[in-house]
């Protein structure tokens, strides 16, 4: 073992001892902390899966527009196209 991680070592179980509880109150404590950090990760990440949800909706809905918007174009543009023809041939 190198002389830095024996430095480590004492460090990491004073580290560890201070985590422990010393007493039932104490431990209470540290589980309604970590419960409570616990659902404000799952309330943030319920947050980004629902915006997340929305922006896909929105961009769905975009697609729908665009498509629709493009199949219009290309049935006026089949329907003016041999119109616009047949207009100088039958001059």
């Amino acid at each position: 073992m190198s002389c830095e991680a024996s430095r480590r070592s004492p460090r990491s179980n004073t580290d560890m001892d201070a985590a422990v509880p010393t007493s039932s109150g104490e431990e209470e404590l540290q589980l309604q902390l970590a419960l409570a950090m616990s659902k404000e990760e799952h309330d943030e990440e319920i947050k980004r899966q629902k915006a997340d949800d929305l922006k896909l909706q929105l961009a769905i809905e975009e697609s729908k527009k665009t498509a629709r918007v493009g199949s219009t174009y290309s049935a006026v543009s089949v329907c003016w196209v041999p119109c616009c023809r047949l207009g100088p041939n039958m001059k």
